[in-house]
């Protein structure tokens, strides 16, 4: 197993895979040339901030402060604004040790930037285990209160490049807890899982 990344927008640009035929394969969406990732509308791979989700108005209060956000969702906020975090350029070290091996990508959102308060110091993680797990660790310092929500935007085909869709995948999530949402996909607050299994199409009806 390998992956490989670019330090525009700490995008994911491929994980390869042996198949159970022993066929390498991708099975990450993406683009083949680097200008895809400049462009990249559907944030490919990306990190995503300084706030995933959607921002109702595009203005959120904090400490009896209103701040105005970047608008670019039918007068709201989607992922923090633009241009976000997928099109800025990180500082990026290597990194291999005997337990993992991977990239540090660093760099600091400065105050005002998508409309934020406070200066943000980022630091993104991806290793590779040898147990062939990918683990994505995300730590952020910020010097005044302001909202942070980062997460990774990878699509993925597990039946690899160019092989259908995804339609016939499933997925299972380990977590207590997910985010609901309204009709128009705004955060509503935590709701607990209950101890059955639920489908992704259980919490998209509820």
């Amino acid at each position: 197993m390998s992956f490989s990344a670019t330090n525009l927008g700490c995008a994911i640009t491929s994980i390869c895979l042996s198949s159970v035929s022993g066929i390498f394969d991708d099975v990450v969406l993406g683009f083949s040339t680097l200008e895809g990732y400049t462009v990249n509308p559907f944030l490919f791979g990306c990190i995503v901030g300084r706030y995933a989700g959607r921002i109702s108005g595009a203005r959120f209060s904090l400490d009896n402060k209103t701040y105005t956000l970047q608008a670019d969702l039918q007068g709201n906020t989607l992922h923090g604004g633009y241009p976000g975090y997928s099109m800025r350029v990180w500082n990026t070290d290597t990194f291999c040790t005997s337990r993992r091996a991977g990239i540090v990508f660093t760099r600091r959102s400065p105050a005002g930037e998508q409309g934020f308060p406070g200066n943000l110091d980022l630091q993104v993680i991806y290793s590779l285990t040898p147990d062939n797990t990918i683990e994505i660790e995300y730590s952020a310092v910020t010097d005044e209160p302001t909202p942070v929500n980062l997460t990774n935007h990878t699509y993925f085909n597990l039946a690899g490049s160019g092989n259908g869709t995804i339609l016939d995948h499933k997925i299972q999530l380990f977590a207590d807890h997910y985010m609901e949402t309204d009709k128009k996909i705004f955060p509503q607050g935590l709701s607990a899982l209950s101890a059955a299994p639920r489908s992704i199409s259980d919490c998209q009806r509820k």
